[in-house]
C-alpha cells in the first residue's frame, strides 16, 4: 500500500534500457530510451521525491502540432517558409524569445508583430472550446492526488491563458502552483519557472520531478537541479543537446507507471 507523498527514486536497469518496463495496457509503447542514452542520458539519481512539475504545450496538452501547423501556414502567407528545424528552435519558449529567434533568424523586416496577432488570433480561436490532451493526463494527476503528491505545473505560455487552457478542460484544481513565463525575470531554458514551482510547493529543487518534452525545458530542469523526465512530442531525443541529463518515457502512462512502481517499493 502507499502511506506517504514521497517516493525514493533509486537506479533501475528498465530505465537504463537493460530490461523493459511494460505498460498496463498492452497498447502502450514501451520506456523509450535511445542506444546512445546509456552514458550521457542517465535514469534519475537516488534521492526522495516529493513533487511534481509538469510543462504544459506538448506535454499535458496536444498544442504543439496545431501551434506549428499554424505557424508555417502564416509564414507562407506572408512570403516566407519556417523548416521543422527552425520551429523547434522556438519550443519551449517564451513569446519574447520565440520573437527575437526569428528576427535574428530572418531579419528585421519579418513583420514579427502582425505574425504574431495572426497567430494568437487563430491558436485562440482553435482551443476555445476544448484543449485536446495528450494520453493519461487524468489518469497521473488522479494517481498523484491519491498518493497526495503535489503538483505544480510551469509554462513558458503567459500565466492567464495557461489558467484559462486549465480551466477549459477542468485541470486548474489538480496544481498547486502554476507559474507561467510571464511570472518570472527569464524564461526557459533559465531556471526561473521551476525554481518558482518549487519555491511555492515549498520543496527543496532536487526532491522535484520536472516532466518536459523540448530541450528548453530539459535544459531549465537540469539547471534548477531537478531530475527530468522527457516524454517526447515534436522533439526526438536524439536531438536534445549532448549534455542534457533525463529519462525518456513513450508517454504520460509509462510516467505513470514508473512512478507508481517506484512508489511500491519504496
Amino acid at each position: 500500500m502507499l502511506h506517504s507523498a514521497k517516493i525514493t527514486v533509486v537506479s533501475s536497469p528498465d530505465v537504463q534500457g537493460q530490461g523493459e518496463l511494460k505498460g498496463r495496457d498492452a497498447k502502450r509503447s514501451d520506456l523509450l530510451v535511445h542506444p546512445d542514452f546509456s552514458t550521457r542520458h542517465r535514469d534519475w539519481t537516488s534521492g526522495e521525491l516529493t513533487a511534481v512539475i509538469f510543462d504544459m504545450d506538448g506535454v499535458l496538452f496536444d498544442t504543439e502540432v496545431l501551434a506549428r501547423h499554424l505557424w508555417q501556414e502564416i509564414f507562407s502567407e506572408y512570403g516566407y517558409t519556417l523548416p521543422d528545424e527552425t520551429y523547434k528552435k522556438v519550443i519551449g519558449r517564451t513569446m519574447e524569445a520565440a520573437r527575437h529567434i526569428l528576427v535574428e533568424e530572418y531579419g528585421p523586416d519579418l513583420p514579427m508583430d502582425a505574425m504574431f496577432d495572426e497567430q494568437d488570433v487563430r491558436y485562440r480561436a482553435a482551443l476555445a472550446q476544448h484543449v485536446p490532451q495528450k494520453p493519461c493526463v487524468n489518469e497521473i494527476l488522479d494517481y498523484l492526488q491519491l498518493i497526495n503528491m503535489p503538483c505544480a505545473l510551469g509554462s513558458s505560455t503567459h500565466y492567464a491563458d495557461v489558467i484559462t487552457h486549465l480551466q477549459v478542460n477542468g485541470l486548474r484544481d489538480y496544481f498547486t502552483a502554476v507559474v507561467g513565463g510571464d511570472c518570472v525575470a527569464q524564461g526557459k531554458p533559465a531556471p526561473d519557472i521551476f525554481l518558482e514551482c518549487a519555491k511555492q510547493l515549498a520543496v527543496a529543487p532536487a526532491h522535484c520531478l520536472v516532466i518536459e518534452d523540448s530541450n528548453n525545458g530539459l535544459r531549465a530542469a537540469n539547471a534548477a537541479g531537478m531530475q527530468a523526465i522527457m516524454v517526447p512530442d515534436l522533439l526526438a531525443p536524439k536531438d536534445t543537446d549532448s549534455d542534457l541529463n533525463f529519462t525518456v518515457c513513450a508517454s504520460l502512462c509509462e510516467v505513470m507507471d514508473l512512478l507508481a512502481a517506484h512508489a511500491a517499493h519504496d
